[in-house]
């Protein structure tokens, strides 16, 4: 069985039924809530889209009323708790690209932290933003006699080719196929965190906030790419 919930919905929120054998789905919503998709026109993602895309909404007796300290995050005037999950893209070849999953085969990478995975229906493979594992980081540059902080370390073209180089070991050992291959990516010193508003209070992604800080710098990559093909 599959489902789909978060901390705020006190578990499940979807789940599939036991004599429901296929794949690619998270079963529908449970006797306690409703789900729905709320387009979000800034990332091009739609409701009204062939595969219908937008910010997963979730409302019921389930559902958190609210954070400590801060009561109206999150939750609508209706009571739709709007839990920040959207990210399933198009690409332009007409491939579609789950990205957390994506970021949680990066993210076992020994030198990478936290990553948001990104792209769009202009371009045929995704790109990244990647925030390398301090610790890791400092232990790495002493190895290779680097000096200074985690930030200052992070700038080196040195450090971008070793994550790269376990970037593309991870591709050779998930057996991704083309399109989901990271094409490049973007070094980020600074971790994702709730004070810098890319993270929600239970430590997941906020990808519309993380799209528009890195929203420039994304095409910026873009363009690099496209340059050297």
């Amino acid at each position: 069985m599959v489902g789909y919930g978060l901390t705020e919905t006190t578990a499940g929120a979807t789940l599939t039924h036991n004599n429901d054998m296929k794949l690619g789905h998270v079963g529908s919503p449970m006797a306690s809530n409703e789900v729905k998709l709320v387009s979000i026109p800034e990332m091009s993602y739609m409701t009204t889209d062939e595969r219908h895309r937008g910010e997963v909404c979730v409302r019921g007796t389930n559902v958190f009323s609210s954070y400590l300290k801060n009561p109206e995050k999150d939750i609508d005037e209706e009571g739709w708790f709007h839990t920040g999950d959207k990210s399933i893209f198009k690409l332009s070849q007409g491939e579609y690209l789950a990205a957390e999953n994506l970021e949680a085969m990066y993210g076992k990478c020994d030198h990478i932290a936290q990553v948001f995975v990104t792209g769009d229906s202009f371009h045929a493979y995704p790109v990244a933003v990647v925030v390398p594992d301090a610790e890791m980081i400092v232990a790495w540059a002493k190895e290779n006699n680097l000096s200074g902080d985690a930030r200052s370390i992070a700038r080196p073209a040195e450090l971008k080719a070793m994550l790269a180089a376990e970037v593309l070991d991870m591709h050779k050992e998930c057996k991704l196929k083309g399109f989901k291959k990271l094409r490049d990516f973007i070094v980020e010193p600074e971790a994702f965190s709730i004070d810098n508003e890319l993270l929600t209070p239970t430590f997941k992604l906020k990808r519309v906030n993380a799209t528009k800080k890195y929203q420039d710098q994304i095409t910026e990559l873009y363009d690099d790419i496209e340059s050297r093909q």
